[in-house]
């Protein structure tokens, strides 16, 4: 691979990939290109066999285009948790009552969809964080300046992950001050006057989510992994098998690296679990909120859950750092060959969809923390839901090893679809037809918003909150929802709207010096 130049760390929820500059240059055209002013911001530049034509760049598409996908499916989610009637009890972690959506599919598909961003901003964060290492070795940074940025930067996703709660608090905080109570339907607590200094802190310090696990990932698998793995890859660059040709052995180690990792979450989680899934004693830990320093470190490191007074933990490092480091491999193949990483997306969609199958069919405590394997939700009493729900019902705090080879088949699937020719060629206004040109439509929207993921994600959690959340508190009282199908039009108006907003946000990133903070959003 020679001449990378511009690729984007991930860095949100999102995404979450920020955008560095890189490419590689493999001297194919890109008859996209002339598109640039549209989609101005940096991506992963890799090659793709479009056309013959003299030596250009060519961007990575396919990772764009995913994360693009990516942000429309949790723009979707975050939708309809402000504005459409899915209340329910119940939740989506390791203990305590399990969700049930009412035993309404459409509840539940409306966000097992959004399942799939998480795993899919964890996995491109490690392509990235490689990608990135090997430009910057090439303009001859120092170690220690790499991994002073990435410090940076999972610093600075911390502090953003702190600025997507308080949005959560204005329609409810709009209710109380007008003397109503603001039910929070997730924990059931009911806020008014009496106790709105609790509620201002709870949605303040709030849940330690996706860019929290984000942050605090990336720092680990930077400063504990990057420099050994690169090592031991620029040791043994690839070894010859008789059945599989070439492989590379820091693809082997870290996807070694994340099995141990996700069986390690599994077995602690299990234990704790102690067979107690609905019913745990929430007056004793792990299930009641931590009390000191080392129950605080635990929330975050592999027991996810209350911490304190206010706070909740939901994306600990131990399970996420393994499809981080997952993807870190990817990078490494990619640096060896990126026409055959390529195609090997194909494969691990179905293998891992495959073992997803026995494991959740067959594994019982072993690969799944909730659901249909450990009888969550069967024998028709108050749990009970339709088998469907109940067998596709995994954990996500933490995520089980059957929720992530299930999601990162489809993150596989999504890559490899998005690879396509389709989404990778300009299209004949004239002779094409209606489809080819509707796709490449959708191509362009999608770009826009993955190369700016991490300012998409901030900005739409205050757009739903503030246009679409205030106006219905003001007109229709706190608790008013519409019905599921009616969050549609919201959605449609939130992605119209965030489009040319990112694309003048992508214009101006682009207009900074390389070594500008604007960079790093």
């Amino acid at each position: 691979m020679r001449n990378l130049s511009r690729w984007s760390t991930v860095a949100s929820a999102v995404s979450t990939a920020a955008e560095s500059e890189q490419s590689i240059d493999h001297g194919i055209e890109d008859p996209l290109l002339q598109e640039r002013d549209l989609n101005s911001e940096a991506s992963i530049e890799l090659t793709a066999n479009l056309d013959d034509g003299p030596k250009k760049s060519k961007r990575f598409r396919s990772l764009d285009l995913m994360r693009g996908f990516i942000m429309v499916i949790m723009a979707w989610d975050h939708t309809k948790d402000i504005v459409a009637d899915t209340t329910q009890k119940g939740q989506e972690g390791w203990n305590g009552e399990g969700a049930t959506w009412n035993n309404n599919f459409m509840f539940f598909f409306a966000r097992a969809i959004s399942d799939i961003c998480a795993p899919g901003f964890f996995y491109t964060m490690g392509i990235s964080i490689v990608l990135f290492s090997s430009k910057r070795i090439e303009k001859n940074w120092s170690w220690k300046r790499i991994l002073n940025h990435f410090v940076t930067r999972s610093i600075i996703l911390f502090i953003v992950g702190r600025l997507v709660n308080p949005p959560f608090m204005v329609p409810g905080l709009l209710a109380i001050l007008r003397g109503d109570d603001f039910s929070d339907w997730r924990s059931g607590a009911v806020y008014n006057m009496s106790n709105v200094e609790d509620f201002v802190m709870k949605m303040v310090v709030g849940i330690f989510e996706v860019m929290t696990g984000l942050s605090l990932v990336m720092f680990v698998s930077a400063t504990c992994f990057l420099y050994p793995l690169w090592v031991f890859h620029k040791r043994y660059p690839s070894v010859g098998s008789r059945f599989f040709g070439d492989v590379v052995p820091a693809e082997i180690l870290t996807a070694a690296m994340f099995v141990l990792l996700f069986v390690w979450s599994n077995v602690i989680i299990v234990h704790y679990q102690d067979g107690h899934l609905r019913d745990p004693d929430t007056s004793s830990w792990p299930f009641a909120p931590s009390k000191n320093f080392w129950q605080d470190f635990l929330r975050f490191f592999i027991l996810p859950g209350p911490v304190r007074k206010y706070a909740f933990a939901a994306y600990p490092i131990v399970p996420w750092l393994g499809i981080t480091l997952l993807g870190m491999g990817t990078g490494f193949a990619f640096l060896h060959s990126f026409e055959k990483a390529q195609r090997k997306f194909g494969v691990m969609s179905l293998v891992f969809f495959i073992l997803f199958l026995v494991l959740r069919t067959f594994g019982g405590a072993f690969g799944n923390i909730r659901g249909y394997p450990r009888h969550d939700g069967s024998d028709s009493d108050q749990y009970h839901v339709n088998w469907i729900i109940e067998y596709f019902y995994m954990s996500k705090y933490p995520p089980s090893p059957t929720y992530a080879l299930f999601w990162l088949s489809m993150n596989f699937g999504l890559i490899l679809l998005f690879s396509k020719e389709a989404f990778n060629q300009l299209p004949d206004t004239n002779h094409d037809h209606w489809l080819k040109r509707f796709i490449h439509a959708c191509s362009k929207i999608l770009l826009v918003f993955g190369r700016v993921p991490l300012f998409f994600y901030i900005v739409h959690f205050w757009f739903i909150c503030t246009i679409f959340g205030v106006p219905l508190e003001l007109m229709y009282g706190v608790d008013y929802r519409v019905r599921l199908p009616l969050a549609i039009p919201f959605w449609i108006v939130l992605i119209i709207a965030m489009y040319p907003i990112c694309v003048k946000y992508g214009t101006f990133k682009k207009s900074q010096p390389a070594d500008s903070w604007w960079q790093l959003i």
